[in-house]
Parts: structure tokens; C-alpha cells; sequence
């Protein structure tokens, strides 16, 4: 399935299958598309308290995705507000806490993993340069992000 088409009920269901797939992208060409899908083009990012722009983030968390093997990820907890009072799901505020476990090639014969625990908080917004193809009923999803604070700590784990 294509990140463009991930369509969830709410906010908090909606970041948390793009940042599932992000981290699941084993493959340049999937992790691209996942980002895509959920960055909008001018998001302002903090991570560790330190501004960079969207090009360094994605640069510095798609590094490594021609050595994943695969990942999981787990979502102990997550709340959400959305922007107006009625509920919509289009935009709003999600935080997001997100521990994954990304699995690498092999060192040595040995497994090996980077191990990801971070809080995210987005800023969702129905964003107007996502196109709409007329005459179609539904369409891409144009949520995406423009706002993102992340708090992270990442480890290697290689195991015996």
C-alpha cells in the first residue's frame, strides 16, 4: 500500500501509521514516499531542542535504510487535539510517545539494532498543496505535518 493513500479515522491513528511507516521503510524508495506522505514541504522541526531543517531531518533518520533488515514499533502513549470543536479529524495536535526497535544487517555475524525512543509533537494540517485530482471522490490524504517538536534518544544494541 502507498503512504500517500494511509486514510485513519483520527489524528492519533493517522500519525501513528506514518510513523510506523517510516520506521518499517527498509527500502530508500518506500522511506521517501513514507516521509513524503507525512512531512509537508516548509515543516519546522526541533529535535532535541535544536531546529534543523526538514532536509537534514530526513537525511539524518533515512541514513541507515539500506542496512534495516526490519522494525517494530509500539506506541505506549498518545493523545490528540483536534484544531476546531467539531471534532474534525483533518488537522490538529498529536503527541505521540514511540519506542522501535530497528533490526540492520549483521555485524560479525552478530545481530544488530538501533533501538529509538522519542516523543513527537505534530502539528497536523490539511495541507492546500496536496492535489486533489478532480472528479475523484475522496482522494489523497492531505494531512501532513508542519510542525514537529521531537524529543528522541537512540542506542545500538548489537546482541551476542
Amino acid at each position: 500500500m502507498s503512504a500517500q493513500l494511509i486514510v485513519a479515522s483520527s489524528l492519533s491513528d493517522w500519525a501513528e501509521a506514518h510513523i510506523k511507516a517510516i520506521f518499517q521503510a527498509t527500502k530508500q524508495e518506500a522511506f521517501d514516499e513514507a516521509f513524503e506522505a507525512f512531512f509537508a514541504k516548509h515543516t519546522e522541526i526541533t529535535v532535541n531542542g535544536k531546529k534543523i531543517s526538514r532536509a537534514q531531518y530526513k537525511e539524518q533518520i533515512g541514513n541507515e535504510k539500506g542496512q534495516e533488515v526490519s522494525a517494530t514499533v509500539h506506541f505506549p502513549g498518545v493523545v490528540e487535539v483536534p484544531a476546531s470543536s467539531n471534532n474534525s479529524t483533518a488537522d490538529g495536535i498529536v503527541a505521540v510517545f514511540t519506542n522501535a526497535t530497528v533490526y540492520l544487517k549483521e555485524v560479525d555475524g552478530r545481530p544488530n539494532a538501533r533501538i529509538v525512543t522519542a516523543s513527537h509533537t505534530l502539528v497536523v494540517v490539511d495541507d492546500p498543496s496536496v492535489p486533489h485530482p478532480p472528479h475523484t471522490h475522496g482522494g489523497p490524504d492531505r494531512r501532513r505535518v508542519s510542525k514537529a517538536d521531537i524529543v528522541l534518544v537512540q542506542k545500538s544494541a548489537i546482541f551476542n
